[in-house]
């Protein structure tokens, strides 16, 4: 990743974050500073990603899904601009003797400064090269049972988008593989839509990024176990591996009794945001936890509490 690159980048947060001047934000009231209070530490993270810059090629060929991979898609209208147009129009990568890579699989329901800091801390301490945000399915779609009453998958995306994660594209980014399907089924899409690119790397990573609420859900080592176990073996990509990070979240003391459990390696972060997706929809005073670009899709919550978008 060029210098330029992270030049456009702080050049695009710091755009979203003064269009909180104009009017259309004025329902944010006295929450308006709150949200301001947030770019500081954005701002930190970005210069940290010197350190992704360094290390050259983000392989700007890496399948993201949309219509160029998958016809029936629901790629998500784009911002105008958007540097996700580019995702699958540069140049393949030559010479990459390694790639790690974050991914943030889950609800985002909405999406909030808290998954963004997930996947993009992962890239600014010099773990991953990138992450990549994956919003899973609607239940109908196949996707999990565990939160049967989240909002379409549309609109959950759209504030995956708008939550930050294309103003700093290339180090995040939006991947649709998980709008159907299961946590394996969506995996596996992402990882043969990229087949070629990750059989010429000799060794690739997959960092998966989890809070660890995670941790409190009943079989949880078992079912990760399987679950990527079976990731892995229906893959057959040789050189790769799966690793988890995980962020600690207040009230969510880590377990390890269940990560010594995994198969995998793992680590431990310590806590990133106090943001929460529940707490955005209870909560007005939430606006502080979320990106600019979002507050329009999310201005019924933060104005009236809604229980339930609907598209």
């Amino acid at each position: 990743m060029e210098f330029s690159v992270l030049r456009d980048i702080e050049r695009a947060v710091r755009l979203s974050y003064s269009r909180l001047e104009e009017g259309e934000f004025s329902f944010l009231g006295s929450r308006r500073e709150a949200v301001l209070s947030g770019l500081p530490s954005l701002l930190g993270r970005i210069a940290s990603l010197k350190t992704a810059a360094a290390r050259g090629s983000l392989a700007m060929d890496f399948a993201i899904g949309g219509p160029e991979t998958e016809a029936d898609s629901p790629w998500p209208s784009l911002p105008e601009g958007s540097r996700h147009r580019r995702a699958l129009l540069d140049p393949p990568a030559e010479g990459l003797r390694s790639l790690s890579l974050a991914l943030v699989h889950g609800s985002f329901d909405p999406f909030h400064l808290g998954h963004l800091f997930m996947g993009l801390d992962a890239v600014a301490d010099g773990t991953c090269d990138f992450a990549l945000f994956m919003p899973n399915a609607d239940r109908n779609q196949g996707g999990a049972t565990v939160k049967p009453d989240k909002s379409p998958y549309p609109w959950r995306a759209r504030t995956v988008l708008e939550g930050g994660v294309d103003d700093l594209f290339p180090a995040v980014r939006f991947c649709s593989f998980g709008y159907r399907g299961g946590t394996v089924e969506s995996h596996l899409r992402l990882l043969e839509a990229n087949r070629s690119l990750l059989c010429g790397i000799p060794e690739t990573t997959l960092w998966i990024i989890l809070g660890s609420d995670i941790l409190y859900r009943e079989g949880f080592a078992q079912w990760t176990n399987g679950t990527y176990g079976a990731i892995l073996e229906r893959a057959a990509l040789e050189g790769l591996r799966v690793c988890f990070r995980v962020v600690e979240r207040s009230g969510y003391p880590v377990l390890r009794d269940r990560l010594e459990a995994l198969v995998f390696p793992w680590v431990t972060v310590s806590e990133i945001s106090l943001a929460s997706s529940s707490a955005v929809r209870a909560d007005p005073v939430a606006a502080v936890w979320v990106y600019p670009g979002e507050l329009g899709s999310l201005e019924s919550f933060l104005l009236y509490g809604s229980p339930r978008h609907q598209i």
